[in-house]
């Protein structure tokens, strides 16, 4: 996730850096330079999107052009989504929720359509 435009500066021979706001309209000309598959932008944050074998160089191209990061995580997309009904739906959301409440589990991914 982009959050903003890195600023470096100098405060008391220290290289600090500040986060100020970007233009989402040059952003998303920038970006679509680059080898990405998506970019959204809502409320000052945009999240960008690649396939995992171009992740590390989008990431530093991004950085390149002065953005701020905040987040960069390798997320898992289902191919085809699957729509469950009834007992099938009442299990999944269970075993879903008993998931989620489990502190050893970080992440669960599905291919099932929620909502």
């Amino acid at each position: 996730m982009i959050d903003g435009l890195s600023v470096k500066y100098e405060d008391k021979g220290r290289e600090m850096e500040k986060v100020e706001p970007f233009n989402p309209e040059k952003l998303e000309l920038e970006v679509m330079e680059l080898p990405i598959t998506d970019v959204s932008i809502e409320d000052g944050i945009a999240e960008v999107y690649t396939e995992k074998a171009d992740f590390i160089e989008v990431r530093k191209q991004i950085l390149a052009l002065g953005y701020h990061i905040s987040e960069a995580d390798l997320h898992f997309f289902a191919d085809n989504v699957v729509r469950l009904d009834g007992e099938s739906l009442r299990v999944f959301t269970a075993i879903f929720e008993a998931l989620q409440e489990d502190d050893e589990v970080e992440h669960v991914y599905h291919n099932v359509e929620l909502g």
